[in-house]
Order: structure tokens, then C-alpha cells, then sequence
């Protein structure tokens, strides 16, 4: 199984999503990649650091996820910046929580930021907004406030123009 999760950009408000205000993201290619197989044997190793938010979530539950191996694939190359570690994270979670989220179905937000957070955050300092997460998960242009946990996926409003980020 191949899950995928695009890159990230924040258009606005990326220092205002950290105290929970609202912030605009657009989600880009290329994309991450998991790769997904069935463990055959004990000797595949973590692919994920273990304090990063996945090596942590993987961590926290092994029991349902050892049964698997994973590949991750980055196109920038561990370059950073564009939402490597939060995609690492949106696609072991969906990986893990597949089948609960049909096509209708509202992605429980609250929840999914919560097991973010509680992963990705020692307690020192500013905890992450998940703003990426969210945009990772959502794809397009999305629109996230922390405060009230709300998401709302907006339209690309220039039918004929794409976009270069520099």
C-alpha cells in the first residue's frame, strides 16, 4: 500500500496558527510517500526517528502497528521545510486509523491534533499549531483556526494560473 501527503506552504499567518490564530496553507507537489508492506520477519528497522511526532506515535502503538514495515519517501530529499516530519506523522496516523474515514466522513480534527500534539511536543517552549497537519491531511488550499479547531477547504480561485514558489 502507497499513502501519499503533499508538501506545505504557508500563504498566511504561519507565526499566528503558533498561538492558535487563523492561517492559510496551500498543499503542493511533490508528494510523501509511506510505503506500506506486511512485515515478513524481525529484522526491519524503524523508518521513522523515534522522537520525531511518527517514531513517537509508532511508539505509543506498536501493538496494531508492528505487524507492518514502512518506506518513506521524501522528494526534497531531507531538505526541510515543506512538512516532511508532519507528513511522516498524517500518514501513519491515516495508515492506522484507515477505514474509519469514509469519503463523507468529518475528519474528528479535535482529536487527530491532540495525538499531533501530544507526539509532537516535549512541553517546552510553543507547542505546534498542526496547522500543517491539518493542510497536509485536507489537500488544496486550506483555510485552519486553532482556537476553535476549524478547518474549511477553499477553492483555488484562478482557474487558468498555477503557482512557483521561490
Amino acid at each position: 500500500m502507497i499513502l501519499s501527503a503533499p508538501g506545505k506552504t504557508f500563504l498566511l499567518g504561519e507565526y499566528v496558527a503558533l498561538d492558535g490564530g487563523p492561517s492559510i496553507l496551500l498543499s503542493t507537489s511533490p508528494r510523501f510517500e509511506l510505503v506500506v508492506t506486511p512485515r515478513v520477519d524481525d529484522s526491519a528497522t524503524l523508518v521513522f526517528h523515534p522522537e520525531s511526532p511518527a517514531g513517537r506515535y509508532y511508539t505509543k502503538h506498536r501493538e496494531d502497528l508492528n505487524a507492518w514495515t514502512y518506506g518513506f519517501r521524501d522528494p526534497y530529499q531531507g531538505q526541510g521545510g515543506l512538512g516532511a516530519s508532519s507528513a511522516q506523522f498524517a500518514l501513519l496516523y491515516a495508515f492506522h486509523h484507515d477505514g474509519e474515514w469514509g469519503p463523507s466522513a468529518a475528519i474528528p480534527w479535535a482529536t487527530v491534533l491532540q495525538e499531533y500534539r501530544a507526539c509532537a511536543w516535549n512541553g517546552i517552549g510553543v507547542a505546534p499549531s498542526g496547522a500543517d497537519l491539518v493542510s497536509q491531511l485536507s489537500g488544496g488550499v486550506t483555510y485552519f483556526d486553532g482556537r476553535v479547531v476549524t478547518t474549511e477547504k477553499l477553492a483555488w480561485p484562478f482557474e487558468e494560473m498555477g503557482f512557483s514558489l521561490l
